[in-house]
């Protein structure tokens, strides 16, 4: 069986601050696909010619990205250590 290990914070951090959601595919592949998702739907659904609107909305998802990765990566290393305990 394959140990898991655990993801770093930091990492997390600086991958989603300079990719925003892509950087969550270091943390959570769900996580990246259901932010990416829910800004591809606004910017087509709710204004898809405003440029100020786009400009709002990515620095909406650029924030939400930077704690959807912090978050993954502490659910994910209390999995991990959880595992851990259960194995022991």
């Amino acid at each position: 069986m394959s140990q898991k290990t655990h993801k770093s914070i930091g990492v997390a951090f600086f991958l989603t601050f300079f990719f925003s959601p892509l950087g969550l595919i270091y943390t959570s592949f769900w996580a990246f696909l259901i932010v990416g998702a829910g800004f591809l739907l606004f910017l087509l659904l709710v204004d898809p010619t405003g440029v100020a609107s786009a400009m709002v909305t990515s620095a909406m998802v650029w924030l939400v990205s930077v704690v959807a990765g912090i978050v993954t990566a502490q659910r994910h290393n209390a999995k991990v250590d959880l595992a851990r305990e259960l194995a022991a």
